[in-house]
């Protein structure tokens, strides 16, 4: 799994739904849905592909909770600060994740009271990749060498493939 998410980077694809250990906690990743990148908000698409990923993740853990345990599931939701334009993707993203919840909570019973944040809770530890900010030499030259944030170009940069002196 990890070497898929290096491989491939964060995606809807690479997030498993697994549950947690008896007593344990688990990390929870849910990646943003298609958005305007003029103004940073998702788009209707992006927000129909969000609530329907997030129902599928969570529901999918759930089911693998025996029912007997499943009163006991906590469920806290951050996330990144991080601002395009006026948008906030990835606060978007994480209301569609609480409303996901709160259905999904009623639909097995499970006390809403288990749902520790009513609003997503954004972490300055969360944030976008730092090659996105300050000099952004590297950036071009990435996007010029594989496009821009292609498939390839976030490879190059997870795998640092060029290993270059730029001045």
């Amino acid at each position: 799994m990890i070497s898929e998410v290096l491989k491939y980077g964060l995606s809807s694809e690479t997030i498993i739904p697994d549950p947690p250990p008896k007593d344990g906690t688990i990390i929870i990743m849910q990646r943003h849905g298609k958005y305007d990148e003029g103004t940073g908000h998702l788009t209707q698409e992006g927000k129909n592909e969000t609530l329907k990923r997030s129902r599928e993740i969570i529901q999918k853990m759930i089911e693998q909770i025996p029912e007997n345990e499943r009163e006991y599931i906590s469920l806290l939701v951050v996330a990144s600060p991080t601002r395009t334009n006026i948008g906030k993707r990835s606060v978007e993203t994480a209301n569609l994740v609480i409303k996901s919840v709160n259905d999904i909570f009623e639909e097995y019973k499970i006390p809403k009271q288990n749902i520790i944040t009513k609003k997503p809770r954004p972490s300055e530890y969360i944030e976008v990749p730092r090659i996105l900010k300050g000099d952004n030499a590297y950036l071009r030259f990435l996007v010029n060498k594989y496009g821009k944030k292609t498939k390839e170009f976030w490879q190059a940069y997870e795998e640092d493939k060029n290993k270059v002196q730029l001045k």
